[in-house]
C-alpha cells in the first residue's frame, strides 16, 4: 500500500512541476525558492577537528559528515537516572496511544501543517496535500496503520532528508555554531504529528511542572518570568544566589536510539507504538546541503531530527530523569519566591 501511495506521489510531482514551468507568471511556490536560495550563505571554510580551517569543497563536505555522525554515548548514566522515575504506567494504557489511526487525525495534521515550511526531497510542500487533501488523507490512513499495525519497515525514501545548517552565533567556522535543519517530506512530518499528538496526551500528565517546554499548556515565558523575579529579589535581599545555565551540545542529536527505548518503556509506551516511532528514526540516511550541492550517504544512527516534529516531546521525556535527580537532590537548594511552596 505504501508503495502505491509513492508512486502516486512521483506523479504528483510531475505535474506539479509542469504547471509551475509553464504558466505565463511565476508562482508562489518558484518564487519561494528562488528566495531561499538566495538567503542560503554559503560555506567557503569551516575548522577540522583539530581546529585548522579547510576551504576546499571536498574536505569541508567532510567535516560535515564526520561531525554528524560523531557518537557520544553514556548509557549507563541514563539507566541509573531512570531508576528514579516513578510513573503511574496503568494510567498510560488507559489512553491505548497504539490505537489504529483514524482519518480526522490524518486531516488535521495535514490542515495544520505550514505551507512555508520547504518540502524534503520528494519537492511536494504541504499545500499540494491541503488541495488534495479528501483523497490523500484516506490513503495515509490506510498506509499509517499498514505500518503501526503489521510492524513493516518503513521505506528508506520515506525516513530521507536533507540537512541545512544555519549559523547561529559566535565563531562562523566552528562547525557547532551552526544549526542543522532537516527537510523532511511532508508525508513524513504528517506521520511524525500524529505520533507527536497522542505522545502530547501524556507529557502533561508525567513531566514535572517546573519543564515549560515542549508540554501543552506550559509556557517557556513563564519561566523567563519567574527567573525575572528571581533576580529582582535576590538583588533587594542581598543574597548570594547562583543562576547557572546550560547549553545542550546538539541537543536533538544527543540522545541515543537505545535511551529513547528504554524511556518509552519505562513509561509504559506500547511496543507497537514505540517500533513505529523507533523504525521512523533508525538507519535513516540524509544528504546534506553544503553551498548548491548535496552530500550523500549520512547514516543517522542517533538522535532525533531538528525539523521533525516529534523530536522536543521525544527530547524532552529522555531528558526528565536527569530533572527529576536534581529536583530530588538535597544537597541542590532552590530559589523559593515568595507566597509560593516551591
Amino acid at each position: 500500500m505504501i508503495g502505491v501511495f509513492f508512486f502516486k506521489k512521483v506523479k504528483a510531482w510531475d505535474i506539479k512541476l509542469k504547471l509551475h514551468l509553464h504558466q505565463e507568471t511565476p508562482s508562489k511556490y518558484l518564487t519561494s525558492i528562488l528566495k531561499s536560495r538566495a538567503k542560503d550563505k554559503s560555506i567557503f571554510q569551516i575548522k577540522d577537528k583539530d581546529n585548522k580551517t579547510i576551504s576546499d569543497k571536498e574536505n569541508i563536505a567532510k567535516r560535515f559528515v564526520e561531525f554528524y555522525e560523531e557518537k557520544e554515548d553514556n548509557e549507563e548514566t541514563h539507566k541509573k537516572l531512570l531508576e528514579k522515575w516513578e510513573v503511574d504506567v496503568d494510567l498510560i494504557k488507559k489512553l491505548e496511544i497504539d490505537r489504529p489511526m483514524r482519518i480526522h487525525e490524518v486531516t488535521k495534521a495535514i490542515k495544520t501543517s505550514s505551507i512555508h515550511k520547504s518540502p524534503g526531497l520528494d519537492g511536494i510542500n504541504a499545500l499540494f496535500y491541503k488541495y488534495h487533501i479528501n483523497s490523500i488523507a484516506r490513503i495515509l490512513t490506510i498506509a499509517f496503520n499498514d505500518l503501526l499495525t503489521n510492524k513493516k519497515e518503513i521505506p528508506t525514501k520515506f525516513k530521507e532528508g536533507v540537512i541545512t545548517t544555519i549559523f547561529k552565533k559566535g565563531d562562523e567556522l566552528n562547525i557547532s555554531n551552526r544549526r542543522p535543519i532537516t527537510l523532511l517530506n511532508t508525508d513524513y512530518k504528517i506521520l511524525s504529528k500524529i505520533l507527536n499528538s497522542r505522545l502530547l496526551d501524556i507529557t502533561s500528565k508525567i513531566i514535572n511542572k517546573f519543564q515549560k517546554g515542549f508540554v501543552p499548556n506550559r509556557f517557556i515565558q513563564d519561566n523567563i518570568q519567574i527567573m525575572k523575579e528571581v533576580i529582582e529579589i535576590s538583588n533587594k535581599r542581598k543574597n548570594n544566589t547562583l543562576i547557572t545555565f546550560y547549553d545542550f551540545n546538539k541537543a536533538f542529536d544527543s540522545i541515543s536510539h537505545k535511551s529513547i527505548t528504554r524511556t518509552l518503556e519505562h513509561i509504559g509506551i506500547p511496543p507497537k507504538f514505540t517500533a513505529i516511532l523507533l523504525n521512523l528514526l533508525k538507519d535513516t540516511k540524509n544528504k546534506i546541503k553544503i553551498n548548491d550541492f548535496l552530500v550523500n550517504g549520512i547514516t543517522i544512527r542517533r538522535g532525533t531530527k531538528q525539523g521533525d516534529p516529534i523530536s522536543p516531546t521525544i527530547f524532552a521525556l529522555v531528558l526528565e530523569p536527569l530533572l527529576i535527580d536534581i529536583i530530588n537532590d538535597n544537597t541542590i537548594k532552590g530559589f523559593t519566591l515568595p507566597n509560593s511552596k516551591s
